[in-house]
């Protein structure tokens, strides 16, 4: 009887190690570890930070805000403005990128982007980098992503304006959360990579004439820093010896009979 107790406390604790990290693994490209403290401590200071101005946060009432919820998360990556300036003969948008450390969530409330968290790596720790912000221009361009269901997704952040760029039938294509590529009017349509790199070789920044005050490729946040969730590796753990314990107990017993 003992043993049965055991054996099924043993299976609803692995159950729920189990469980947790696959119910939260909704996001391209993001790192276990970077989706369970954004599910954790970035919902969590995102709450308690809009709690005292929901409609500053662009929530009608308190109640909207608690029922947010961590949406669809995606890598990072800036222009890389330094090496274009060293080598003007790069063509392909894909050179032009250099990876962060970031990875942006959207936050949600009944499916829907509301707004933003920014989890990223500072001194080796996660941290919330950056958090609010509207999300809806960005989550209109993300629906017409999914309709493309593409084999890799990556948003590029460049001076202030966000794109998601998409691998589909082995060619890169750009849609963006602004409309700056067709028409005055948002209509987040899928373009050729060729058309962002366009823009990106007309970049001010890119002139003999520039002054480096020393922004390149840099991007303005601010952030709070949070220690990394151990619930996880303590359930693992604590599992693993309780299996372990039983496995020994099991086998003892069995040795002993006579």
């Amino acid at each position: 009887m003992k043993m049965s107790a055991i054996t099924f406390i043993l299976f609803l604790m692995l159950t729920f190690v189990l469980i947790v990290p696959v119910s939260a693994k909704n996001s391209t490209n993001v790192p276990d570890d970077v989706q369970q403290f954004a599910q954790a401590s970035g919902i969590e200071l995102f709450k308690t930070s809009a709690s005292s101005d929901p409609e500053g946060f662009g929530f009608s009432s308190i109640d909207e805000l608690n029922q947010i919820e961590l949406g669809d998360g995606f890598p990072v990556y800036y222009v890389d403005y330094m090496k274009l300036k060293k080598d003007k003969s790069i063509k392909e948008l894909k050179n032009m990128l250099k990876p962060t450390e970031n990875w942006r969530f959207f936050v949600t409330t009944n499916g829907q982007p509301k707004s933003f968290i920014t989890v990223g790596y500072e001194n080796s720790n996660l941290t919330v980098v950056e958090y609010g912000g509207k999300s809806s221009g960005l989550g209109e361009a993300y629906e017409q992503v999914k309709r493309e269901n593409p084999s890799d997704i990556t948003l590029v952040e460049d001076s202030g304006n966000k794109y998601f760029v998409i691998n589909k039938d082995k060619q890169l294509y750009v849609v963006s959360d602004v409309s700056e590529f067709n028409s005055n009017e948002p209509n987040y349509d899928l373009v050729p990579s060729e058309k962002l790199v366009e823009k990106i070789k007309k970049a001010p920044i890119l002139s003999d004439s520039y002054v480096d005050d020393g922004t390149i490729g840099g991007s303005g946040t601010e952030h709070l820093s949070e220690s990394p969730s151990l619930v996880q590796p303590l359930l693992i753990s604590l599992a693993t010896a309780i299996a372990g314990t039983v496995l020994f107990i099991t086998v003892r017993k069995r040795i002993s009979k006579p």
